[in-house]
């Protein structure tokens, strides 16, 4: 049994529901106890809003300590990563208008007239269509 805590106010003394340990009680402190050590393991390292619990309330410490047989590097590759993508996401965003990202969806050869005008409701969507269709290097580099 591990115990978690939250950063996420909005589930303090609320009741969640996890896969395989079913409902579970949150503290007004945030902090849980959950029963399965991989379920735990899972919120914590693919959750921002999750940490292992340490201590007494009030002293939470984020830890992505789990079983040894888990790459620390491999979450920190990926942390990276996402940072890197959320960065270039928001200066395609800030620097470009959406007239300006349908441009350059219709030059892509891949994107068809149908994918534009189904993403093109504003900015955001538009965004995060190119992001996954034409990858985070190529944005970067035609944003430079």
């Amino acid at each position: 049994m591990k115990k978690i805590v939250t950063s996420n106010k909005n589930v303090h003394g609320k009741t969640i529901i996890l896969p395989v340990v079913g409902e579970l009680k949150v503290s007004d402190e945030g902090v849980v106890e959950v029963s399965d050590n991989e379920i735990a393991d899972n919120l914590v390292n693919n959750s921002a809003n999750w940490a292992f619990f340490q201590g007494e309330v009030g002293s939470v410490v984020k830890t992505t300590e789990i079983e040894p047989e888990t790459e620390g590097e491999d979450v920190d590759e990926d942390a990276a990563a996402e940072a890197l993508k959320k960065e270039v996401r928001d200066k395609l965003k800030d620097q470009l208008s959406l007239s300006e990202m349908k441009e350059i969806a219709a030059a892509d050869k891949n994107i068809t007239a149908g994918e534009i005008k189904k993403y093109s409701n504003n900015k955001t969507v538009m965004a995060n269509f190119l992001m996954g269709k034409l990858g985070v290097e190529k944005i970067s580099e035609m944003l430079k």
